[in-house]
This record gives C-alpha cells, structure tokens and sequence, in this order.
C-alpha cells in the first residue's frame, strides 16, 4: 500500500499521547533534539553559503561542493543505493530510529503507533529529497550553469525546510515518549 502525503500539512500529522513524566525522563527525552541540532547547524552553514552566494560574495561551485559534504547528503549514500563510507552519522540515526528507538516505543498505544508509523514515512520522503538533491549536484558539478544552480538551491532550500519540520515534529511527538519508556537514544 502506497500512503500520499503532504508532509508540510500538519493536519494530517498524528499526535501522540501525552506521559506524566519525572524531570529525568523529560532530559531523556530531549536526547534526540540534541542530535537533530547538529544536523541543522550543517544546513544554516550551507544557508549562509547560499546567501553569500546569492549576493555575490562566493562562487556558486561552493554550493555544490557545501551540499556534496553536508552529513545529510552523505550519510543517505549509505542508505540506499550510493555508497560511501564515510557517510554514517544521518543512515545511523535513521537506522537507530526506524530498527531500534521506534520498537521500543511501540507498546500497543495506537496514537504513538500512528505517530512512529507516519514518521517512517516521512523518513523515506525526506529522504527521496536527498538522492534528488545528490543527483542535482551532480548534474551541477558536470554544467556548472546559473539556471542549474536555481534548481540546485531551490531543492536545497526544499530539504532544509522539510527536515526542520520532521524534526520539529518528531521531537514534540516524541520527547515524553522516549523518556517514559526510557528508549535507546
């Protein structure tokens, strides 16, 4: 079964259950928005290169070489049908997600079932934007052309806002969740 979504549509999104937790578990908890946060300093550096870029201060190819090196772009090579190995830190924290946190978490609560079942979905989405974002750097890298780069920084722009969303969400879904049943992070 194939499931469509506009992953910006909040109204589409599960919420989870709410768990009364000790202070403990709630930093427990927040484990996860600490690892998303360095993900996100590594798309601000690529933003502020494309700020520079658009205001012509810096060559577009550093653009491409920026996005070539971002975690997230590297790390999905292992993840699918690209390979590299220097690229684990993203693949691992999907894989430790989707293999490892969210079976933990799943005890049979169906809104916290809904929540890690859309959540997986949106993985895979996120991460279709990161083989089309890798596959225009390419193609960048070959014709290093205006138009190009547009597309380049567009699908860019794209990505960066999806996975600030999905981070967002998993970690307002998540957090009390992940500290009461003490999940592997």
């Amino acid at each position: 079964m194939t499931v469509v979504f506009d992953i910006f549509d909040e109204s589409q999104r599960p919420k989870a259950p709410r768990f009364a937790v000790t202070p403990a578990q709630r930093m427990r908890g927040r484990r996860m928005a600490q690892i998303h946060e360095l993900h996100l300093r590594q798309i601000a550096q690529v933003e502020a290169l494309i700020v520079a870029i658009d205001k012509g201060s810096s060559p577009e190819e550093g653009a491409a070489d920026a996005m070539k090196t971002l975690a997230l772009s590297r790390n999905y090579q292992l993840f699918g049908r690209l390979c590299g190995q220097q690229c684990r830190h993203l693949n691992f924290h999907h894989i430790s997600e989707d293999e490892a946190i969210f079976p933990a978490l799943r005890r049979g609560k169906p809104g916290l079932d809904a929540v890690l079942d859309r959540l997986a979905q949106e993985h895979a989405a996120i991460h279709g934007w990161i083989e089309r974002m890798l596959e225009m750097v390419a193609a960048y890298n070959e014709h290093p052309e205006p138009a190009l780069y547009e597309q380049l920084r567009n699908t860019f722009q794209t990505l960066a806002g999806l996975v600030r969303l999905h981070f967002g969400y998993e970690q307002s879904e998540l957090e009390e969740a992940l500290g009461f049943f003490d999940a592997p992070i």
